[in-house]
């Protein structure tokens, strides 16, 4: 958001902020069992195949607005959670 404020025209800028990939739910899941050392965990999934109703399958925003200004993320959709769930541990990204 900062990059954008110094870098970005204009009185009102929207724009995505994200990464060049997706992580899908059940990795999200996976890593977040892996960062609180569980052993045992077991995943149970309801909402039929579709998900639960209003559920998006899959989201890749486009970050080519940002790209344009010169901006590239430097962590991948797996690193952000990681340091998401470890700083919500207190482990420190």
């Amino acid at each position: 958001m900062l990059f954008v404020i110094g870098h970005a025209g204009g009185a009102v800028n929207i724009f995505n902020l994200g990464c060049e990939d997706q992580v899908n739910v059940t990795r999200i899941a996976e890593m977040i069992v892996e960062e609180m050392g569980l052993s045992d965990a077991r995943f149970r999934y309801t909402g039929g195949e579709r998900g639960w109703k209003g559920d998006v399958r899959a989201m890749l925003l486009s970050i080519d607005r940002l790209k344009a200004l010169g901006w590239k993320p430097t962590t991948t959709s797996e690193q952000a959670v990681r340091m998401a769930v470890r700083a919500g541990l207190g482990k420190g990204a």
